[in-house]
């Protein structure tokens, strides 16, 4: 929990017990949640936690690099702790998402001669193992 504290403090964030359920949930968590998903989970622990909070939350981690943002769905805006490169897959049955690894070198290889990646966001779509069978 200390170095949650220390992560928010040190991108220039206030430690609120608040920001830090939703920053300390998203690290335990790794189910790419939505903000709604993030309340209904805190909301037993944090009744006054409001929708409204949590969003301006992930939205606050994601800018300063905490979190990350998958944009895989367009309907829905999900949240994952882990910053580290690597993969999305979206089941488009079942809708779950899951993380891959890839090497960030491979990507960059992939790339037009004098492009420079800042972030890699690799997104696939398909039928889950548990779905295709």
């Amino acid at each position: 929990m200390e170095q949650l504290k220390n992560d928010l403090r040190q991108c220039g964030l206030r430690v609120t017990d608040q920001r830090l359920a939703v920053y300390d949930w998203l690290q335990k968590n790794p189910v790419h949640p939505t903000a709604d998903v993030i309340w209904q989970a805190l909301l037993p622990r944090y009744p006054n936690l409001s929708l409204t909070t949590v969003y301006n939350t992930v939205n606050a981690l994601a800018e300063h690099g905490l979190i990350r943002t998958v944009t895989i769905d367009r309907a829905e805006q999900r949240f994952d702790g882990d910053v580290d490169d690597h993969g999305h897959f979206h089941c488009r049955l079942c809708g779950r998402i899951t993380d891959f690894p890839i090497d960030p070198e491979d990507v960059k290889g992939m790339l037009p001669k004098g492009f420079i990646p800042e972030q890699c966001d690799v997104f696939v779509k398909g039928l889950c193992a548990a779905c295709a069978h």
